[in-house]
């Protein structure tokens, strides 16, 4: 098979001077992951050490989840192997059924849209404030307050491209004092490291809501390769949450336990054995014969409490200076040897979690840089009249994009981007309303109404913000900006 000519062969080629030369146009790393020397470093280690997973006895999983939670200011966090399982545990946990309503913004990402479309939830669309569309891309108060019902059971609010929306404080209030049956996820996948105000005890975006969703995917903030984290208000939801996220039972998961309460500084008490029935579907039982239907049915003893039992007992984990700690719960369906009882794994490896732990110390310089290219890039459309800088001085650390609102339209700027090259992939909002543009779904989820979101599509490019890009990548993109 013969290779394709180089740009240099195809010049050499075309020399005569009626033809012209081909440029050659270097991609800019716009998504490219920092990878440093201490990275691989702590990679390697956790090779050595044969212990790639949790069940192998490994403990960079806990680490990595009792770090990120000290760095956004939570109690609590869980690390999941990617977005979608993370979404899919929240929704196992909270109970959504068919025909459930959840308002989300068309901004979400595609995949999480997919996640509440296979468990049958009535989704809501909700567009973004028309009003204050060049600050930021948040809920309309107003249309919210329509969409809100009593048959609205969960709400996602999306801090797309990475700014914090200001109005989300007081929205979240409001909705917990008129609703407070109705369940809040911040989606802020794009956002590690974004705060609500330049003030140094400023919430992190995430933080406020029941549930939190953070992304650690190879083209966010900071990378695991592939993962996300959740964090919870009641720490009680997250170890439930926690128990659903591998399918590990009886002592063999006990052990583990003690080991990561170990790893965090604590040592928790084992609890005594008791007898578990387990509550077998009818449509599993129709399958069995009798002499199956009993072994199925028969008590099993355990070693591991549930969250109803042991709300009634008093379990609490003691840390190693004798002080105690908020108890630690956990549900786990105990394995029985016919294995008609199976659960999805969405525990991730200790490669990723050793990964994670060496990125989330640079997460700081990492921000900081970030932040220094959007100073620069924002002062060469600062002075344009037609182009909007869209977040420009509304939130602590908008560092993953700079969206820009192109009044007359995005085409000749986006042609000028992408002879500079910028990836074509990098420039626009690969949310769900793209998403459902693409293949013409605009009919069958009332996508139309949503003047606001079709004005930004249409309207808006992304510069993506990246650690990696090197000066002469930042100079060539500062002229273009320069000349739209």
């Amino acid at each position: 098979m013969a290779l394709k000519p180089t740009v240099r062969q195809l010049n050499k080629k075309n020399s005569p001077r009626t033809k012209k030369k081909i440029a050659a146009t270097k991609s800019l790393a716009t998504s490219k992951p920092v990878i440093s020397k201490q990275d691989l470093v702590s990679v390697l280690r956790c090779l050595l050490s044969d212990k790639l997973t949790e069940v192998d006895g490994g403990i960079m999983t806990s680490r990595l989840e009792h770090d990120f939670a000290m760095t956004v200011g939570a109690d609590n966090s869980l690390f999941v192997v990617n977005d979608s399982a993370a979404l899919y545990l929240i929704l196992k946990k909270i109970g959504i059924r068919l025909g459930d309503e959840v308002i989300v913004s068309p901004l979400i990402e595609p995949q999480l849209w997919e996640t509440l479309r296979n468990f049958g939830a009535k989704i809501v669309f909700c567009d973004c404030d028309q009003d204050n569309f060049s600050d930021n891309f948040s809920f309309s108060a107003k249309l919210l307050q329509k969409h809100l019902s009593k048959k609205t059971r969960l709400l996602i609010l999306s801090h797309a491209f990475g700014l914090a929306h200001l109005e989300t404080r007081s929205l979240i209030s409001r909705i917990r004092a008129d609703f407070p049956e109705i369940i809040i996820i911040e989606e802020a996948l794009h956002s590690l490291g974004t705060l609500y105000s330049h003030q140094k005890k400023a919430n992190h975006v995430g933080t406020l809501g029941d549930y939190g969703l953070f992304s650690l995917s190879s083209h966010r903030t900071l990378t695991s390769a592939k993962g996300a984290v959740i964090i919870a208000k009641c720490r009680d939801d997250l170890e439930e949450l926690r128990a659903l996220r591998a399918p590990i039972w009886g002592d063999f998961r006990a052990s583990i336990e003690n080991k990561r309460h170990l790893a965090l500084g604590r040592v928790a008490k084992k609890p005594s054995f008791k007898t578990w029935s387990p509550k077998i579907p009818a449509s599993y039982l129709t399958a069995l014969n009798d002499v199956q239907k009993k072994q199925a049915t028969k008590p099993i003893k355990t070693d591991i409490k549930s969250i109803s039992a042991a709300k009634n007992e008093n379990w609490t984990s003691a840390t190693p200076n004798g002080k105690k700690s908020p108890p630690i719960h956990e549900e786990i369906i105990p394995h029985h040897h016919n294995n008609i009882f199976t659960r999805l794994d969405f525990a991730p490896t200790e490669l990723e979690a050793a990964l994670g732990c060496s990125q989330l110390e640079l997460l700081k310089s990492f921000a900081e840089r970030r932040r220094a290219l959007i100073g620069e890039l924002e002062q060469a459309v600062l002075n344009k009249k037609t182009i909007k800088i869209i977040g420009h001085s509304t939130s602590g650390a908008n560092n993953r994009f700079l969206p820009l609102y192109f009044q007359t339209g995005k085409a000749i700027a986006y042609e000028r981007l992408i002879r500079s090259g910028m990836p074509d992939t990098s420039l626009h909002s690969h949310t769900l309303y793209g998403y459902l543009e693409y293949f013409k779904l605009h009919g069958a989820y009332n996508l139309s109404r949503l003047k606001a979101i079709e004005n930004l599509h249409r309207r808006v490019l992304l510069i993506p913000i990246n650690a990696s890009i090197t000066a002469n990548e930042l100079r060539s993109l500062v002229t273009v900006l320069k000349s739209l």
